[in-house]
């Protein structure tokens, strides 16, 4: 490989997410989409709570009176020496004008997804671009995931498998380099399936504060077909399993003890957040320019066509516009 790509890019996909607080952080990750890169963490990362991602059993790591932080302190790494990184500062907006896209199904008092995407000015080169090709055309020294790594239904691995988990644990980190560290971790819920009506799954490692936002992936070795030596699912050599969010304790009346067992989001969110906040954002631009007086009055509706995503906007017997054609990981229609 070049001198600008490690033996394995995970570790230039990640990024530790700093706060005001400077000894308070996060991790997250890099996700390109529609010619877009993005910022993808947990949402209570970005909210003024505490981003321990330690909850109790059947708890939740964010409440009400949390709000989200004004920006956020992320890292790119030197195309021409991985070791060396240079600091961003990312604003962030709440509001009418946000730039804290969240699932649309945040709306809904009985979930909360802990899942948020940050569009971000720079583009990255994509993680594939490294791993399909000899010689690859490097723009970036950090990579970004993209949506082809996301397992869609057919290509789901099983429980029981191994999982790689990219991220910052607690204050251990070389302050040279800042490479993220790699932790083995037990999908141990069936994957596929949510887990306490969560689009979300269990996997089963020591985790500790600061990886809160960190990519679950599976490596070759998961990927690998055992009957013919290939790969059974991504093309990459590496998927993109989920976004690790929380580690369960027991209640502190049993003695608080780790469970060691922690709640990842599936990855097919990313996608459905981006394309979701795309939309609102094209509808408001659109309503603002229309002379609907009444923009509650219009319906936005997902189809799938193939491999793209379409959104209809229409009101009561009217179609309004289409807008889409991106690319979909997963057919969810809304």
């Amino acid at each position: 490989m070049p001198e600008s790509t490690l033996n394995n890019p995970l570790y230039q996909t990640a990024t530790r997410v700093g706060r005001p607080n400077e000894e308070d952080y996060g991790t997250g990750f890099f996700y390109n989409h529609n010619g877009n890169t993005y910022l993808i963490t947990n949402k209570h990362i970005l909210t003024t709570g505490s981003t321990s991602g330690s909850v109790k059993t059947g708890g939740d790591p964010l409440s009400e009176s949390d709000k989200f932080l004004h920006g956020v302190r992320i890292f790119l790494r030197n195309l021409h020496d991985l070791s060396e990184i240079y600091w961003l500062d990312v604003p962030l907006r709440s509001g009418t004008d946000t730039n804290i896209f969240t699932h649309p199904l945040d709306r809904l008092p009985s979930i909360e997804i802990d899942v948020a995407a940050v569009p971000l000015d720079q583009t990255l080169t994509p993680f594939s671009e490294v791993i399909n090709n000899s010689t690859p055309s490097l723009n970036t020294g950090s990579l970004a995931f993209t949506p082809d790594m996301v397992l869609s239904g057919e290509e789901l691995l099983a429980g029981g498998d191994t999982a790689l988990i990219v991220g910052y644990p607690a204050e251990f980190v070389d302050t040279n380099t800042y490479f993220p560290l790699l932790r083995n971790a037990r999908i141990s819920s069936p994957l596929g399936i949510s887990f306490q009506n969560k689009p979300a799954f269990i996997t089963d490692a020591l985790m500790y504060p600061g990886t809160s936002g960190s990519p679950v992936v599976a490596g070759p070795d998961t990927l690998k077909n055992p009957a013919t030596g290939g790969l059974r699912t991504s093309k990459c050599g590496f998927a993109l399993l989920g976004v690790h969010s929380e580690t369960y304790d027991r209640p502190s009346e049993d003695g608080g003890e780790r469970l060691n067992l922690n709640l990842s989001w599936y990855a097919g969110l990313v996608n459905e957040i981006i394309e979701t906040n795309m939309i609102r954002i094209a509808l408001n631009e659109w309503v603002s320019e229309s002379s609907i007086s009444n923009p509650s009055d219009v319906d936005v509706h997902r189809y799938m066509s193939d491999d793209s995503t379409y959104y209809i906007i229409s009101k009561p017997g009217e179609l309004l516009q289409i807008v889409g054609n991106f690319t979909a990981s997963e057919d969810v229609n809304e």
